[in-house]
């Protein structure tokens, strides 16, 4: 099976590196510890205009979940159209509604403005267990692929899932599905039907600036059990290494 590899990146170095490693597509975010959100203006331009690896943008305009307010897609709207401008060629979003449930109504809101684009649903797919539901829900909103681990986080659980899923409805609507692990590589590739992946590879770098002054903090109101600013000086870059072992393993 040939597969096509998409890592998630929230930097233009972290998505250099994945370029790097070969990677064929990548998902654009930024900040990875939030669960991503919307990647700037001048980050999508300088992919764009530097590397030669495709790329689709998140569209999320905060931390949390699926459920936007007004304000919440009028600024995911705008955010849409000017990275269409500018020559982003696919979006990665998904709204909700309090329970779970696909927003029919937001994300046909969203879509008018990304027609006939590479638009992706993301995990919050995964949140409503009804995933055949669903899948009908996109096909008819007219998403061109959705993110999926078959409604749990281990797909060594959910492959099953996944394979039913993928045989019913990938005439009309591409997989794609995320945990991919070293671990689980032999497993995936003798038991998963689908073609597309989702690899995530984060290894952890020290910023040391505000860790010279342990009395400030920049963010939240750190745990004062731990060191005041310890997540502060914390970010992630995608690990190379890691990533050319796990690619390689699947050419």
């Amino acid at each position: 099976m040939k597969y096509t590899l998409e890592v998630c990146t929230d930097s233009f170095e972290s998505t250099l590196i994945a370029q790097r490693a070969g990677a064929d597509r990548v998902e654009l975010i930024a900040s990875t510890v939030l669960g991503g959100i919307t990647p700037s203006y001048g980050l999508c331009k300088k992919v764009l205009n530097e590397l030669d690896i495709p790329f689709v943008a998140m569209i999320r305009p905060r931390q949390a979940g699926f459920s936007y307010s007004k304000y919440d897609l009028d600024v995911m709207k705008e955010d849409i159209i000017a990275l269409k401008e500018l020559g982003v060629k696919g979006f990665v979003f998904g709204s909700l509604n309090d329970d779970g449930s696909i927003n029919m109504k937001a994300n046909e809101y969203l879509l008018k403005y990304c027609e006939d684009m590479d638009n992706v649903f993301h995990r919050a797919f995964d949140i409503d267990p009804d995933l055949e539901g669903n899948c009908k829900k996109l096909i008819d909103l007219g998403f061109k692929r959705v993110l999926t681990k078959g409604g749990d986080n281990k797909i060594t659980d959910t492959y099953k899932i996944i394979n039913s899923l993928y045989k019913k409805y990938h005439d009309k609507l591409e997989f794609i599905t995320g945990g991919v692990r070293e671990n689980n590589v032999d497993f995936i590739k003798e038991n998963l039907l689908v073609n597309q992946l989702h690899i995530s590879s984060n290894k952890v770098c020290i910023d040391k600036s505000t860790l010279a002054n342990d009395k400030l903090y920049f963010g939240t109101n750190p745990n004062e059990d731990t060191n005041p600013n310890e997540d502060e000086g914390t970010y992630y870059l995608a690990d190379e290494d890691y990533l050319k072992r796990i690619i390689k393993s699947f050419r």
